[in-house]
């Protein structure tokens, strides 16, 4: 009984994770109007946005409904925030713009 109480318990962490992940990537998708970025910049947050955020979705609904999270779209979804954290200096934006 209780091994089964513990993978329920690991599954809402999962979900909740993912589910913050989601309103992480809601954030990021609306930051260049809440910060006024313009350019390739406002560009990229609205495109890596929305797609942190439907595949934070989509993880927080696999996780609730099929108990089964992935350890792959988790995978992917550090490498997006990786990218998130690299891509101002990728692009070479000033610290202007990023503040």
């Amino acid at each position: 009984m209780s091994g089964n109480r513990s993978v329920d318990d690991a599954s809402v962490l999962v979900e909740r994770t993912a589910g913050l992940t989601a309103a992480i990537g809601i954030f990021v998708l609306f930051s260049s109007v809440v910060f006024t970025i313009t350019g390739n910049m406002g560009l990229h947050n609205v495109i890596a946005g929305a797609v942190i955020a439907f595949i934070a979705s989509f993880h927080a609904f696999r996780s609730g409904e099929q108990h089964s999270p992935s350890a792959i779209i988790a995978v992917v979804l550090i490498l997006l925030g990786f990218w998130m954290v690299a891509s101002p200096f990728v692009f070479g934006i000033s610290i202007d713009l990023v503040i």
